[in-house]
């Protein structure tokens, strides 16, 4: 992943096998919005047992905001089936699959998105 913070640019690197990102820096929590109750139940859904696919939905359903700061777009990378879902708006019936290889050989790729 990468954060921009303090004017620069900052690589986060991760092993694990789900990568996730709230709004606090990972690389600076004095930044601001730390700590993140979204954040620590991601941690906890990811560490955990069992099929992450069938119940990744109600999981961002359970962690989407609204009010002053919503949620606007959701996005889930799956790099095994190169792939990204996009869901807009906290509405997780509608989304949009898109194929990350079309996404890299394109240059419109927020029109092939919205």
């Amino acid at each position: 992943m990468v954060e921009y913070n303090h004017s620069q640019l900052h690589l986060v690197v991760d092993r694990s096998e789900a990568q996730f990102i709230t709004n606090f820096h990972l690389t600076d929590r004095s930044l601001g919005w730390y700590p993140c109750a979204r954040y620590a139940r991601m941690e906890s859904f990811f560490g955990g047992q069992g099929n992450k696919e069938d119940h990744l939905v109600d999981l961002l359903d359970s962690i989407h905001q609204e009010r002053e700061y919503p949620t606007v777009y959701s996005y889930v990378f799956d790099l095994g089936r190169r792939q990204l879902t996009v869901f807009f708006r906290h509405d997780y019936q509608k989304k949009k699959v898109l194929s990350l290889d079309e996404l890299i050989e394109s240059d419109r790729v927020f029109d092939i998105i919205f």
